[in-house]
């Protein structure tokens, strides 16, 4: 059972999904912050975040976002999203999401094309690991 889930009803609505925010931290001053559909909306959003006390006393973001996009039979799915200028979003990669649980490693459930579904999992601040694990008719394929 997660400690948080959303279901697909307010994932795909970003009007409502943009509102909830994730905050992974450690305990060195590493952290990860995003919204629900992993769109960065603010300036202190991203994967991969942390203090380099040797260059300055800033925190830095070391990895923004990832965008993963799956091809299927030719197909390209772009899973990611991203907020542009006078609120334009692009790629649409939260229609594909089906279910977001949030525990101490939060998992993203989407299903674009024919596959259904895929597991995206991100672990807690200062790693930043993406798992995904494919189910099709035919089997299991998981990468790393």
């Amino acid at each position: 059972m997660a400690y948080l889930s959303f279901d697909r009803n307010l994932l795909v609505d970003l009007e409502k999904s943009l509102k909830k925010e994730i905050l992974r931290t450690n305990r060195s001053g590493a952290y990860n912050s995003t919204t629900i559909v992993d769109c960065n909306t603010r300036k202190y959003h991203g994967q991969l975040v942390v203090p380099l006390p040797d260059l300055d006393n800033e925190n830095h973001v070391l990895l923004s976002s990832l965008d993963e996009t799956v091809v299927q039979y030719g197909a390209e799915f772009n899973l990611g999203v991203h907020k542009y200028d006078h609120n334009h979003y692009s790629p649409n990669g939260h229609k594909y999401l089906r279910q977001f649980d949030f525990n101490i490693v939060s998992k993203s459930i989407v299903s674009p094309g024919a596959i259904s579904p895929i597991a995206t999992a991100t672990p807690p601040a200062p790693k930043s690991l993406q798992t995904f694990i494919f189910r099709e008719n035919s089997g299991f394929l998981k990468s790393r």
